[in-house]
């Protein structure tokens, strides 16, 4: 009996004894064919579903929580001759490519269609890591807001083409996203997974000696090995550890050029300007607590100043913002101070000649600071353009004199020692205060808060008015950047403020405090 789609050409009378198939087949006269694609994921693939072939995760793995393998580029077969594309999917992978735009500008073309191709000890909770990285941890720890950010676009095409570097990339992202997820221990779990294997390949690095490409990017794994110890709030002293070996590591990469005709070796170059940037604010932010004994002190032994070429760097600004120049007063403050408890412990009860006369000196590079104009670059764009350039200066520019106020209330207590200041003293104090708690409301929710930190606790350190204590501790637990070391720097600042001793005042105040109770108070 030869049938035609539904009908038959000769109608036959129903058995009645044989039962009405519940689920027909659907006629393949009107099936839609679909050619299918083996460009795929692995795992869609194995799974015989329709992968939309997103990178580096598909949407189908997401959705399902899969580990997103993708075939080798190598053995990926051509589509074969004259066969057609699948209706339909323009549409999605022109979805997909609206979703990845920003990856377009990193020049991706040019890396393996997948982050983990080729590479060992990555499982599917890299991917989120992977994706939180770039939507989160990366714009977090960038102070801007019109220029590309060397955390995405700097940072990730050398990743994706060198474990070691995907590893610190996802164990920092890791660091990030445990503090906000505490109770997944799968994520827990890789995220100390991809911290060990950033130790041993570390190790095995330095241990070889070699000269390669990885050596070059050492310097910047290291750095965000420092990142990661300060978002798990490890001790400092493990900080200062990475600090010591990044500190040798560029020093021993001063002076050599590489050639510029290499993409590579531009990109390690820009890799190292990075990490040159991101040390220094490490050094630098992390320099407030005065000690009479500099052997007590971790960062005592480091400066970090940047060359000429590092300064100039194109990108130079991810970190300091434009706050670079009131950064490097923080060292020759401490100093000061310092100094003085030193003179206090030789039975000298005022402040030398010499002391004060660095400290106007001090005072007169705070006045007479100013922040780099606005480029003439921006008069030749466009109004809507230009008005943006100006925002995102104003910003900055905000952002530098919060700095710059907590810079006035360090230098009028380096002279105090570890004596209370005079009633005079802390009214001067007081105004700087007010203007930081201005500032830093503005910029709360802005890009230029990031490394805003340090001025934040300074004046914390020193606030007696109960309002102002509770709407600092109010703002750093809704801080846009959650992380677990705000939460020691809301300790350290409650227990300070809770200390009845008439010493329990200002950074000397704070160091007693952070020793009476153990704590490691780690800014960034």
């Amino acid at each position: 009996m030869a049938s035609v789609g539904w009908v038959s050409a000769t109608r036959q009378p129903r058995s009645p004894s044989r039962p009405q198939s519940v689920s027909a087949r659907f006629p393949t006269k009107f099936r839609i064919r679909h050619n299918r694609t083996r460009t795929g994921c692995v795992t869609c693939r194995r799974r015989k579903k329709k992968c939309d072939e997103s990178h580096p995760i598909c949407r189908g793995c997401i959705r399902n929580g899969l580990d997103c393998s993708w075939p080798k580029i190598d053995q990926q077969p051509e589509k074969r001759h004259g066969e057609k594309g699948e209706p339909g999917c323009e549409d999605d992978n022109e979805e997909a490519n609206i979703q990845n735009q920003h990856l377009c500008s990193l020049e991706l073309c040019r890396v393996s269609p997948s982050p983990f191709q080729g590479m060992t000890a990555f499982s599917c909770e890299s991917g989120r890591l992977f994706e939180h990285y770039l939507t989160e941890t990366a714009v977090m720890i960038f102070a801007g807001v019109l220029s590309p950010n060397p955390f995405i676009t700097c940072v990730l095409p050398l990743a994706l083409t060198n474990s070691l570097l995907m590893h610190a990339v996802l164990a920092v992202s890791g660091s990030h996203l445990s503090f906000r997820l505490p109770e997944s221990t799968s994520l827990q779990l890789a995220t100390r997974k991809h911290y060990v294997q950033v130790l041993r390949g570390v190790q095995a690095l330095i241990a070889a000696g070699t000269s390669s490409v990885d050596d070059g990017i050492l310097p910047l794994v290291i750095a965000l090995l420092c990142e990661y110890e300060v978002l798990s709030c490890s001790p400092i002293n493990t900080v200062f550890l990475h600090l010591n070996a990044a500190r040798d590591l560029l020093n021993s990469y001063r002076g050599i050029n590489h050639n510029p005709n290499t993409a590579t070796a531009e990109d390690i170059s820009d890799a190292q300007n990075l990490a040159h940037e991101t040390l220094a604010y490490f050094i630098l932010s992390n320099t407030m607590l005065p000690f009479s004994d500099p052997s007590k002190c971790p960062c005592e032994q480091f400066t970090w100043p940047l060359s000429g070429r590092e300064a100039s760097w194109s990108l130079f600004g991810a970190v300091f913002g434009g706050s670079y120049s009131l950064f490097q007063l923080i060292p020759e403050i401490k100093n000061l101070y310092c100094l003085r408890l030193i003179e206090e412990s030789q039975g000298i009860a005022c402040p030398s000649q010499y002391l004060r006369i660095a400290k106007e000196d001090l005072i007169h590079c705070i006045d007479t600071w100013s922040m780099d104009p606005l480029p003439d670059i921006a008069l030749a764009d466009n109004t809507t353009h230009l008005e943006a350039r100006i925002f995102d200066w104003e910003q900055k520019q905000k952002a530098a004199e919060c700095l710059r106020q907590a810079l006035y209330i360090y230098a009028a207590l380096s002279l105090t020692g570890s004596c209370p200041p005079s009633p005079s003293l802390k009214e001067e104090v007081q105004c700087r205060i007010d203007n930081i708690t201005s500032l830093a409301t503005y910029l709360q929710d802005l890009p230029y808060s990031t490394n805003l930190l340090w001025a934040v606790v300074m004046a914390g350190s020193c606030m007696e008015d109960k309002l102002q204590q509770d709407t600092l501790i109010d703002g750093l637990q809704r801080s846009r950047y959650q992380m677990r070391h705000l939460q020691i720097a809301q300790k350290s600042l409650q227990l300070l403020w809770a200390d009845a001793t008439p010493n329990a005042y200002g950074p000397n105040g704070l160091r007693h405090v952070i020793e009476k109770h153990e704590l490691s108070l780690v800014m960034v």
